[in-house]
């Protein structure tokens, strides 16, 4: 996989030189690094949580927990796994609170247009 990446990250880099891009190229590189620099460090990842649940994002803060449920989460033990599932529900509470301390009312209505039917019976979700 580290290859493949590697790979697809010259090709791009090539695009950009060919295209004359040096900016970009330049932000690449730049946003490259930070990547690198930052896989998956608690404090970041929880920045950027807490930026989509404050940004009122719920499309992409449900793309982030299902990358770290794919990549992280998927490889633990039971236990483990029953606290990872409630600290999706205590994020998603949180993005709920949040939208309505914001008055974010159309928020609020496409968070439930999303999960409704996911968390209609969920235990921890009734009082909601």
């Amino acid at each position: 996989m580290t290859s493949a990446v590697t790979l697809v990250d010259s090709l791009i880099r090539d695009y950009l030189v060919f295209r004359g891009f040096a900016g970009s190229l330049k932000q690449f590189d730049a946003d490259s690094k930070a990547e690198k620099e930052q896989k998956f460090k608690v404090d970041a990842i929880t920045e950027r949580l807490c930026s989509l649940i404050s940004g009122h994002d719920i499309s992409s803060l449900r793309a982030l927990w299902e990358h770290l449920s794919e990549k992280v989460f998927a490889h633990l033990d039971n236990t483990q796994t029953k606290h990872a599932d409630r600290l999706e529900n205590d994020l998603y509470k949180l993005y709920l609170a949040n939208c309505v301390q914001q008055a974010k009312s159309d928020k609020i209505a496409e968070f439930f247009e999303i999960f409704a039917s996911r968390f209609h019976l969920a235990e921890g979700w009734s009082d909601w």
